[in-house]
Parts: structure tokens; C-alpha cells; sequence
């Protein structure tokens, strides 16, 4: 019987290391290169988004577990799609994406200083 690999424990490995997580490098160019893509396209729509982009990012992030219709439609659309005997939930999901995500802005900010 094999056992699946867990990315999550590499990850703890690198930090703890102080390899920091592989993947926000490479996260961060690309959501980099799209916020850059979203100014120059939307920035006439969006002021905040020119003025501030990792301040709004990071307001939308907050509005994620503020706002219960992102939990509803997580559980309406996303948890029925997932086969498996323990899904991911709602709180999982977003602490997850949360720290991920804060993770590649902080890179991103600290790779524009």
C-alpha cells in the first residue's frame, strides 16, 4: 500500500528550514503579472485597484469570511463536486486560501521594495 504524498508537509519542512514555501515564488510573478494586467485593463472601472492593489486584494481576501454567501455557495456548488469521504470544508478551505494567499502578497509586496 502506498502512502499519498503530503505537500503541506513539505511545506512545513521548508519553513521550518527557512526555505519558505517553493510555490510562492512562482505564484508570486504570476499574480504579480496579473494584478499589473488588471490595473492597465480595469483601472479606468477600479480606482482602488490603481491607488492600492494589494490593499483591495487584500479587502476582497477579508470579505471572504465576512460575507456568508461565499460559504453558501461553496457549500451549494464547490462541496458536491468533490468525491471524497471527508471534504474539504467551508473554514478549511478558506484558512487555506487565506494563507496562501497572504503569503504571495507579502512576497509580492517585499519583491517591489
Amino acid at each position: 500500500m502506498s502512502i499519498p504524498f503530503d505537500n503541506s508537509l513539505f511545506a512545513d519542512i521548508a519553513d521550518t528550514l527557512g526555505l519558505g514555501n517553493p510555490a510562492i515564488k512562482s505564484l508570486g510573478k504570476l499574480i504579480a503579472q496579473t494584478i499589473s494586467l488588471d490595473v492597465k485593463r480595469f483601472g479606468n472601472q477600479h480606482p482602488q485597484l490603481v491607488n492600492s492593489p494589494f490593499d483591495e486584494l487584500k479587502f476582497g481576501l477579508n470579505l471572504l469570511s465576512k460575507k456568508p454567501n461565499f460559504r453558501e455557495r461553496y457549500n451549494k456548488y464547490v462541496t458536491p463536486m468533490v468525491y471524497n469521504i471527508n471534504p474539504v470544508t467551508w473554514d478549511e478551505a478558506l484558512r487555506v486560501f487565506t494563507k496562501l494567499a497572504s503569503e504571495v502578497l507579502a512576497y509580492i509586496s517585499k519583491e517591489d521594495d
